[in-house]
């Protein structure tokens, strides 16, 4: 990191420049309570559909021969 007043390159991150004593100011990334609501929204909705495609895929041709040997036994 260098010090954007002198140009001093900071090996460890201060609060202040070994030089010029100017204060540094970090910039953070914040993840706001809006897009973490969101992530965890597109998260929750993904896992819905795919737990129904899952269950519901093909599930009445898989079925059909075990139902046609059942009511054909039975009679």
């Amino acid at each position: 990191m260098k010090c954007p007043n002198c140009g001093q390159e900071m090996i460890d991150i201060k609060d202040y420049c070994v030089r010029c004593g100017k204060k540094i100011e970090r910039k953070e990334s914040k993840i706001t309570l809006g897009k973490l609501f969101l992530i965890f929204f597109l998260i929750i909705v993904v896992t819905v559909i795919g737990c129904y495609m899952i269950a519901h895929y093909n599930t009445e041709e898989e079925i059909k021969p075990f139902l046609k040997n059942n009511v054909s036994s039975k009679e």
